[in-house]
């Protein structure tokens, strides 16, 4: 038996460009670690919005 279950799709600009002025000012570490956290930090927000809000996820 299969189990589906929903998954959500979203386009990402191939091109940061808040990453591209930091990369320009700090250090190239401490930018990967920041942006690293900060993707982290999206995603997991993403997937708690999605677990919340399952009937708006699916309409946006």
């Amino acid at each position: 038996m299969l189990q589906r279950s929903m998954s959500y799709v979203f386009s990402i600009p191939n091109q940061d460009t808040i990453l591209d002025a930091c990369m320009r000012i700090l250090p190239e570490s401490l930018v990967y670690k920041m942006f690293r956290k900060r993707n982290i930090f999206l995603k997991w927000s993403l997937y708690k919005v999605a677990c919340y809000f399952p009937k708006q996820m699916c309409s946006y």
